[in-house]
């Protein structure tokens, strides 16, 4: 799914529209990075594995479940199945995502590796700003929202501003705002995650108490940015309009989107009607592209510890989106490092048998005690007798 805004469509269409879509993916086109597996031939496995004996009974038994087992994560690519066009689709997200901050140019498709004492190599691609997203609600009753988070990053902020160590320089510019509905702040999850709606990080911004028939607009408003009178167009063959001012074009950003969009919705809000909004990216598919592993993905409190982020205060709506804004930017900072955490193949295949030994042991194991435990047979169970009974 390349076109953004078929994919937002998507987004926001439900699962069935997306499974649909996913049934029917075209052909990836090879304009992004592609990981091709390797079928493993069975004596490459044995020799992950050679503390189990196959000539006896219980080894054999095992060591060929442990193959059946890793042979499923080691499967051949197919170029037309959906996993390969969400492998691609994720890879060119994060393509993107270097474009839009500036680091690769439209049909750039070699870049060199990033130095993180020098200034962006190129105009970020469409001039965005990055709204980062985050939503909180009732967790029994999620039809309740109760806060809204929103992060910005103008990307002309970093025009000579160098990255930083771990991007640091760059992380200091997210700033965020807070929304919480006044006829909800009584609201306090508890149960499945511990909310902190008073603790929104004050480095970010401030909270704002807003009736709940005004959220919309004031949700409206931080995507539909106008352009400044001194906006810089020395790089641009067009200059400034007279009034009105155009919008600036907006990028939004968010952890496992889907949801925060569905939200958004129910608020009042449809992402479709914002004119100015290029494309939605999903930092749950950047860190599994970033890895090159599709069960990369894992909720933001890992993420941010796998970007060396410190954070405080999660499932506060404010700092999660801050938080998710800052994970975008260090995720896309390590994709042009040599620190990025690709695991390679080998050890994907030691892990698979690692985990395949596990599962086929507790399944031997499970028999064995089973038929140890059966004795004679014991007696006849009467109720199984009902399903033969017509």
């Amino acid at each position: 799914m390349s076109n953004p805004l078929a994919r937002l469509k998507l987004l926001m269409g439900g699962d069935e529209a997306f499974k649909a879509a996913e049934a029917n993916a075209t052909k990836p086109q090879n304009n992004g990075p592609q990981f091709q597996g390797t079928l493993l031939k069975t004596d490459t496995l044995k020799a992950h594995h050679t503390e189990l004996e196959p000539r006896t009974v219980p080894g054999y038994a095992t060591a060929e479940s442990i193959l059946k087992e890793a042979r499923k994560w080691t499967k051949p690519t197919h170029s037309n199945n959906s996993s390969d066009s969400n492998k691609q689709s994720w890879c060119s997200a994060l393509r993107r995502a270097q474009r839009y901050l500036g680091f690769r140019e439209p049909n750039q498709t070699r870049i060199p590796q990033l130095a993180y004492t020098q200034s962006l190599p190129h105009r970020p691609d469409l001039d965005p700003i990055i709204l980062s997203l985050d939503i909180e609600a009732d967790e029994q009753n999620h039809s309740l929202i109760t806060e809204i988070g929103i992060a910005t990053l103008d990307t002309r902020s970093l025009k000579t501003l160098t990255p930083g160590p771990n991007g640091k320089h760059w992380l200091a510019q997210v700033r965020a705002q807070h929304f919480r509905i006044a006829e909800r702040t009584y609201i306090r999850n508890h149960i499945f995650v511990t909310g902190d709606p008073e603790s929104f990080n004050a480095e970010f911004g401030t909270s704002q108490i807003i009736p709940l028939d005004q959220i919309a607009g004031a949700v409206r408003a931080c995507f539909l940015q106008k352009q400044d009178d001194e906006d810089d167009y020395s790089n641009s063959s067009s200059k400034p309009p007279a009034s009105p001012l155009p919008l600036r074009n907006v990028l939004l950003i968010g952890h496992n989107i889907k949801s925060d969009i569905a939200w958004l919705r129910q608020l009042g809000v449809d992402l479709l009607s914002i004119p100015n909004l290029i494309e939605v990216l999903d930092t749950e598919e950047l860190q599994k592209a970033l890895k090159l592993d599709s069960q990369g993905g894992t909720n933001l409190a890992r993420l941010l510890l796998e970007m060396d982020i410190e954070a405080w205060s999660l499932h506060n709506a404010g700092n999660d989106a801050a938080y998710t804004l800052q994970a975008f930017i260090a995720i896309t900072l390590k994709s042009l490092s040599d620190a990025r955490p690709i695991v390679t193949l080998e050890e994907r295949v030691k892990e698979a048998v690692a985990k395949a030994t596990e599962k086929a042991t507790a399944d031997w194991k499970a028999w064995v005690t089973a038929e140890e435990r059966s004795g004679d047979g014991e007696t006849p169970v009467a109720y199984r007798l009902s399903k033969f009974r017509a």
